[in-house]
């Protein structure tokens, strides 16, 4: 199995259409079941030997952000993290791709949403495919907790990516959030022409796939997933069908650990 040691997660979207539940907060930090939601993607990173995490977040909640954070993530154990800010969080989350990949000491490192829950099998059947490939995509051909008509979309033959993005008509998987970038994906991405203020992560996973360099794509079909994007997801995790993604999760996260964490910071 290829070896992936370095991670970054994007956490410095506006999280819009959750305000009206998380408030001021960024909606990474929102707690579900008394954890922040960006410690779900965080842990299993780290499950699957992830040692270094780069985690990108707004410029204004730069301060917000090492005080959550840094109650947790000792809970992880031998982790080093690394907290970048953005200062232009309105433009495309590919542009927080790039920023994060600066701070990539590897030739190729993983990349996570920070508002995707899922298991450790989900970043595992990912790093089992990081070799030849320039990017490798996670997808599910069978999702089942997520609603396709807002995923972002995959055309995939043979296991090899042909055009991705949330409008696409004709498609056979969708974007689970997870995947992984080398660095000369990077370097393809800076050398073309695109505005970065345009910039997603799904255009920069194009433009590379249009550089002839090879896109990979990894069904991880079975496997629990599930994003937060709206009140609904929210609720669907917390009460509704999707609850079994968060229970498989919690187990893997021995949450008692950290459940003793909080108490003693309750009280620091």
């Amino acid at each position: 199995m290829a070896k992936v040691s370095e991670a970054v997660i994007l956490a410095a979207g506006f999280g819009k259409r959750l305000r009206g539940i998380t408030g001021s907060v960024p909606k990474y930090f929102y707690k579900i079941e008394n954890l922040p939601l960006i410690l779900y993607p965080l842990s299993a990173l780290v499950k699957v030997g992830v040692k270094r995490i780069v985690i990108v977040v707004s410029e204004g909640f730069l301060r917000r952000a090492i005080r959550i954070l840094s109650k947790y993530i000792k809970a992880l154990g031998n982790v080093e993290t690394l907290i970048v800010s953005n200062p232009k969080p309105e433009w495309g989350n590919g542009y927080s791709l790039l920023l994060g990949s600066e701070k990539i000491m590897g030739e190729k490192f993983l990349v996570s949403m920070a508002d995707h829950i899922y298991t450790y099998r989900v970043p595992l059947k990912i790093v089992e495919e990081a070799y030849n490939a320039c990017v490798v995509v996670g997808s599910d051909s069978k999702p089942r907790f997520v609603r396709v008509e807002e995923a972002t979309k995959i055309l995939a033959e043979n296991g090899i990516l042909k055009s991705i993005g949330k409008n696409l008509n004709t498609f056979t998987h969708v974007d689970v959030g997870v995947m992984i970038f080398t660095k000369e994906a990077i370097s393809i991405v800076r050398k073309s022409n695109v505005r970065y203020e345009e910039l997603s992560v799904s255009k920069a996973i194009s433009i590379v796939a249009e550089s002839n360099c090879q896109v990979k794509v990894v069904d991880v079909l079975g496997e629990y997933w599930v994003d937060i994007d709206t009140p609904r997801d929210l609720v669907e995790l917390l009460y509704g069908d999707s609850r079994p993604v968060l229970d498989t999760v919690l187990k893997e996260m021995r949450v008692h650990e950290f459940s003793r964490q909080k108490r003693r910071w309750a009280y620091s």
